[in-house]
Formats: C-alpha cells, sequence, structure tokens
C-alpha cells in the first residue's frame, strides 16, 4: 500500500511539473536570458533602513524589517531536528547556512553586531543558489567584506516572584584581519521560574474529595562559550570553523501539600532536583568554486553532551520530621556526528542542480535508576545504548522559467537503522534481571515539488507538494518517571517515523502604501504512522495510528499604521484553523489528533519613537484547547492567553537599557481530566481532576552597549 501510495505521489508531481513546463513554454521562450533572482520576489533593506534605528546587533534590525518578525517568532518555537537536511533554518547568512546546532542562527542573531550588516534580503518563494530549500519568507543576510574590530557586551539582572535576583550577561569580541574574520563569545542565561499548581479532585458524584498544593521554583542557567572562525583562502575558496562548549545547571525545589478534605488531613513532600549537563561542539564548512558552473561544498558537526540528573524526594511527616522517599538518578551521554557534501552544477541562468549525500550518527547511552526506600527494598536499574545511523541522497533541481515563474523539484531518499539494547535489573527481596535488544532500519523516499509564480510586483502565488519524515527521539525508547504514579513509563520499542504528504497553496500579497503583507494558506496533509498515545502492553504510550489527515488555512500578515497616524508602528500577526480526523486508538472510533488544538493565534505591536529614543514591543499568544487521552483518563488542556513585553531605551555613548517582562499574564494553562479504574473504555470514573498551573512574572533589566 506505501509503495503504490509513493507511485501516485510521483505520478503527481511528474504531471504537475509537465503541466508546467507547458504553460510556461512560450513565457521560457521568450525569456531566454532570465536571472534566476527577479526584483519581485526580493525586498531589499540596506543601512539606509536600519541605520535610523541605532541598532546594536542583528536582531535589533530584524525586529525592524516588516514581515521579519513572524519568521522570529516562529524560529523561537521550532524544534530541532538530527543531521542538517534540505530544509533548515529561514534565516542564511551570506546565502548560507549556519553550520552548527549549538551556534545555530538563534545565537549568530544575537552576536552579529549591526555594523557589520550590509544588506538585508527578504525572498519570497523558491530562488535557485539558496542553501536550503522553502515555500515561504527567507532571510537573507549579507555582512561587509570588512569587518572591523569591536565588542559587543551587555550585563543585568534577572528576577521573578518570591526568588532572589540573579547577574546574567554577555561579553562578544568580533573583528577581521584581511582575508580572517573572527569572533569571540562569552554568554551567562539565566531563566528564573516560579510555578503554582492547584489540584482539585472530586468523586465520581462530583464530591470534593483532595485538595493538592504545590509550588515548584526553579533556577536554569546556561554558561556559553563560543567562537567562530571565518577564512577567505581565495575567491573561489572560503571556509568557517565554529566552536561552543556549554554548561547547563537546573536547580529546583518542588514543595507538594495534599489535603484529605474528608477528615482534613494534610500530608506533605519536597522534590530536589539537581540536573547538571557539558556539551561540546565543533562545527564548519568549506565552499569552493570550480568554475562558473560547478561548486562543492562540505559541511560537518561533532556534538559529545554528558549529563548528571539527580532528583530525590523528602517526606515531611507530622511532627516536621523527613524522611527519605524515592531518588532518581539518571546519567546520560549524547553525541551526534554529521557530514553532508554537496556538489551545484548550473547548466544556464534558467537552469541549476543540486546533489549530494549525508551522514548522520546518534548515539544515546543512559544509566536510569529508580530507588524506594519507603517501605520493602526496592531498586530497579536500566541501562540504555541507543544507536542510529541514518543516510540521506538529495537531487534538487531549479527551473527559472521566466523573470516572474520558478520551479524546484527535489527527490530525496533516506534510510536509517536504528539500534536499542536494554539491561534492567530490579533488587527486591530478591534479584532479577533481563537484556532485550533490537534492530530496525527504515527507508523512504521524499519527493517535492514547488512552483512560485509572481503575478505582479505585489501579488504572488505559491504551490507545494512534498513528503516529509518525522525523527524519532531517541529518548522515546528511554523510561520516563511518571512523579504522579510514582513509576517508570512503559516504552514501545515498535514506533515508527510519521510520514506526511503535504499539499499547500499560497496566495500573497504586498502592500506599498503600509510597506506590509498578507499570506493565506490552505493546506491539506494526509497523514501515515500518526504518532499519537495508544495502548501498550500494561498501560499506554507513543505508538503509531495507520492513517490520519489534518487540513486547515494559515494566514500570515504584517503591515504598518502610518495611515491612522502611528509613525513607525509595526503589527505582525499569525493565525491557524485546522481540523484534523484520525481512528481513536482506544475507542476505534473517528476523532480529532490528540494535543492538536482547532486553532492558535499570536500578534507582536512593534513601535519605535513613541518618546524620544525609546521603542518598544508586546506579543500576545492563544494556543487554544486541544484533546488528550492516556490509558485510565481522558483530559483537556486549556492554555489561556500568554503575553510579553520589551522596553528599549537609547542612552548616550552607544549605550541602551532593556526591560523583558515574560508571562506578564501568568502564563496560565489548565488540564481536566475524567479519570477510570482502569482502561477508560472499559472501566467507570473514580474521580475528576482539575488541574491549574500558573506561572509568576519574570522581568530581566540589561544594560547593552558597544565599543
Amino acid at each position: 500500500m506505501k509503495r503504490l501510495y509513493t507511485s501516485r505521489l510521483l505520478k503527481l508531481s511528474v504531471v504537475a511539473t509537465a503541466l508546467t513546463l507547458f504553460f510556461n513554454s512560450q513565457a521560457s521562450c521568450a525569456n531566454d536570458d532570465v536571472s534566476s533572482n527577479t526584483a519581485a520576489n526580493i525586498d531589499t533593506y540596506d543601512e539606509s533602513f536600519f541605520t535610523p534605528f541605532s541598532p546594536q546587533n542583528l536582531r535589533d534590525i530584524l525586529e525592524k524589517i516588516p514581515g521579519a518578525n513572524n519568521l522570529l517568532l516562529a524560529m523561537n518555537n521550532n524544534n530541532e531536528a538530527r543531521g542538517f537536511g534540505s530544509s533548515g533554518e529561514q534565516i542564511l547568512i551570506n546565502r548560507q547556512r549556519v553550520s552548527g546546532k549549538g551556534n545555530s542562527i538563534k545565537s549568530e542573531i544575537d552576536n552579529i553586531q549591526a555594523k557589520d550588516v550590509d544588506y538585508i534580503e527578504l525572498i519570497r518563494g523558491s530562488v535557485s543558489g539558496l542553501d536550503v530549500q522553502s515555500n515561504g519568507l527567507i532571510i537573507n543576510v549579507m555582512l561587509k567584506d570588512d569587518i572591523g574590530t569591536a565588542v559587543l557586551w551587555n550585563i543585568g539582572v534577572t528576577k521573578t516572584d518570591s526568588m532572589q535576583g540573579k547577574p546574567l550577561g554577555s561579553l562578544v569580541l568580533s573583528g577581521g584581519e584581511g582575508d580572517l574574520t573572527y569572533r569571540f563569545g562569552f554568554e551567562r542565561k539565566l531563566y528564573p521560574t516560579k510555578v503554582k499548581i492547584n489540584e482539585l479532585f472530586s468523586s465520581a458524584d462530583n464530591e470534593p474529595t483532595k485538595h493538592y498544593k504545590r509550588v515548584r521554583k526553579n533556577w536554569f542557567r546556561e554558561d556559553i562559550f563560543s567562537n567562530k572562525l571565518s577564512y577567505k583562502h581565495s575567491n573561489n575558496t572560503s571556509m568557517t570553523l565554529n566552536s561552543m562548549y556549554k554548561k547547563i545547571y537546573l536547580d529546583s525545589d518542588f514543595d507538594s501539600t495534599y489535603i484529605q478534605l474528608a477528615d482534613n488531613t494534610t500530608t506533605a513532600d519536597n522534590l530536589t532536583f539537581d540536573w547538571g549537563l557539558r556539551e561540546w561542539e565543533v562545527g564548519g564548512d568549506i565552499n569552493h568554486k570550480i568554475n562558473d558552473k560547478h561548486s562543492l561544498k562540505l559541511l560537518f558537526i561533532e556534538n559529545r553532551s554528558k549529563a548528571n540528573d539527580q532528583l530525590w524526594q523528602t517526606i515531611i511527616n507530622n511532627d516536621d520530621s523527613t524522611s527519605a522517599g524515592y531518588q532518581l538518578p539518571r546519567l546520560y551521554r549524547e553525541s551526534e556526528s554529521v557530514i553532508r557534501g554537496s556538489w551545484k552544477y548550473t547548466l544556464n541562468k534558467q537552469h541549476s542542480f543540486d546533489s549530494g549525500v549525508e551522514l548522520a550518527i546518534n548515539k544515546l547511552d543512559e544509566n536510569l535508576q529508580f530507588i524506594d526506600s519507603q517501605d520493602d527494598v526496592y531498586h530497579s536499574t536500566e541501562l540504555n545504548d541507543i544507536k542510529e545511523t541514518r543516510y540521506e541522497g538529495f537531487s534538487h533541481y531549479n527551473y527559472s522559467i521566466s523573470q516572474a515563474t520558478n520551479l524546484q523539484a527535489s527527490v530525496i531518499y533516506e534510510y536509517s537503522k536504528l539500534d536499542v539494547t536494554t539491561d534492567f535489573s530490579l533488587q527486591t527481596d530478591t534479584f532479577e534481571q533481563a537484556t532485550s535488544g533490537s534492530t530496525r532500519s527504515f527507508n523512504y523516499l521524499k519527493p517535492r515539488i514547488n512552483l512560485r509564480h509572481d503575478v505582479s510586483d505585489a501579488i504572488q502565488l505559491r504551490t507545494n507538494l512534498e513528503r516529509t519524515v518525522s525523527q524519532l527521539r531517541l529518548n522515546d525508547f528511554v523510561p520516563r518517571f511518571n512523579r504522579e504514579e510514582q513509576r517508570l513509563e512503559e516504552t514501545n520499542p515498535n514506533l515508527r517515523p510519521e510520514v506526511r504528504d503535504e499539499l499547500s497553496f499560497s496566495f500573497e500579497r504586498q502592500w506599498q502604501a503600509t510597506s506590509g503583507s498578507l499570506t493565506l494558506t490552505p493546506y491539506y496533509h494526509k497523514i501515515t504512522d500518526l504518532i499519537v498515545e495508544i495502548p501498550l502492553v500494561s498501560y499506554s504510550g507513543e505508538g503509531n495510528v495507520d492513517s490520519a489527515k489534518e487540513y486547515g488555512v494559515e494566514l500570515e500578515t504584517d503591515f504598518g499604521l502610518d495611515v491612522i497616524g502611528l509613525s513607525n508602528t509595526m503589527i505582525s500577526a499569525s493565525y491557524t484553523w485546522r481540523d484534523t480526523n484520525m481512528r481513536d486508538p482506544f475507542t476505534g472510533q473517528d476523532n480529532k489528533i490528540a494535543r492538536l488544538s482547532d486553532n492558535k493565534w499570536q500578534v507582536k505591536i512593534n513601535q519605535t519613537g513613541p518618546i524620544e529614543n525609546l521603542d518598544w514591543s508586546m506579543t500576545l499568544q492563544d494556543r487554544g484547547t486541544s484533546p488528550f487521552t492516556r490509558f485510565d483518563y481522558t483530559s483537556t488542556l486549556e492554555y489561556k492567553l500568554w503575553a510579553s513585553m520589551e522596553l528599549n531605551y537609547k542612552l548616550p555613548s552607544n549605550l541602551k537599557l532593556t526591560l523583558k517582562g515574560d508571562r506578564l499574564l501568568s502564563r496560565k494553562t489548565r488540564n481536566i481530566r475524567t479519570r477510570h479504574d482502569g482502561l477508560f473504555t472499559e472501566n467507570g470514573i473514580s474521580q475528576y481532576e482539575d488541574r491549574r498551573f500558573e506561572r509568576s512574572p519574570r522581568f530581566t533589566l540589561l544594560l547593552s552597549g558597544q565599543f
């Protein structure tokens, strides 16, 4: 069946390509001398646009450019994939992707100094010569050839409710000497978090039975050392080398009070988290232009991390004495090795090819223990050794049919091998030990066809048809600890990647008067091996549903408010409506896909100069409501309105004072559950649960400058 559907998708791609070539043949003949990039789909912003805002780094610039904010917000929500792949982040530096994971584009836009930026291109739709594939907007940042020596720095303090303020900051030195440019940096990030949780329990007859009050205080800290070296050997050869060393600390106290309403008795406990991780990474790329038609590129990454996570429970007795509860020590090592080589061939100004191979090897070795000291001896140890080896071969073709029309077609073949070995031992009154292992392989053909047509300078149409395949997380094969039930969750050794055949049509309209645009994208996804919660041997966990579908409409817009008298004010907004359908693995009935809401939206307001030297921005976000089921309960997760704000005030001598406020509306969520005595389709209701989460606002004050 899968081979039949792959065949149909390939046939559809071929037919679409043939129709495109047929209907544009006259335009092609009339435009034999076409440039691969046309002014209709590229907007350029140079220093004359962003210098008046006195930006300090690249992020300051991008936040002022119409259309860029939605891409920045989407980038913050993206999950990082293993390997490079053909998509990648949609922000490029000198038309090249950043060859790093720890040293990613997210850190680049904070570390690149504004004075080193020559100009910025907003590329709408597909064009040739880029390092990644895109169906929407790509931001390309062109840096100056001559980079002067300079220092970018900031220092500040961050604080949240009833937690002591602590310092944070960064220091970045950048410069150049001849054909060599360099950047060295250190940054300390701090994220204090206070979460209040109220849990109300009622019997099957809706009589209140229990009230749990919990408070968790988190200190999450990152210390990051990074550097980047770029060397231009000649006009045809260049290379980049970057490295990163990171230390992560998490210290947390989680206090819980349990009140039994029937007799008003109270018990309490405390969970202490002491987690630490060390990570280093080396990555880079080499580019060589053989001649005007041929060029080669090599990218590589070597990443290693080592973690020691400790968790222990302390029981607080009625007389305020304490006793040991359970412990959960976890030691693990992760590694990723990736190499990707490509060959670009330009036949002429209309036809170009990009082909190559990628090899990615990922490993996870873990030692997870559960020690319960409350009653009888219980000590389990699970050793997991997981390795994934993935190969990818790809070929991308770009055809600039005319000045207004561009076609991209791709075929990617992916093969992966997954080895999982588990050693389990259990010490109670007796000793038990078991070893299991499995080796599985997956292979997928992933075609893609993309068509862009510029109806005019203001209107663009885009069509995209492609197959995507998800990556299984290596942690999916490692038991997770369920603190509610105080047990290790069951894993699914037969979990498969999720496959989506995606079709979308985009209509984009730009408004010159307000420097804005609106993009409307209806889409349809046919899903195979959907990953959701399914029944397993003794409980439930992640597994696959044979088929499902998702369809909807995405809207993105950005526009200025000059027409109503609000100069230097920009609105960026996105909205998604969707509907989904799957065969519920618990009930066997048609249902919506779990963990996906019907709609979500996001709005960001940027204004410069309401008061001299002051600019501000505010972001509002609502993720809607989503359903979820497990073995013994059904639930609904509600996200309340989220808000964040930033104020910037320019001081003399290139100084800037910044006040950031996150979780201004407490980032509230609510989880409503109906709990059953066993499998919820076969057993009656045992209780109702209403869990409410509230995160205290967090404020950060920063002083930044450059010299």
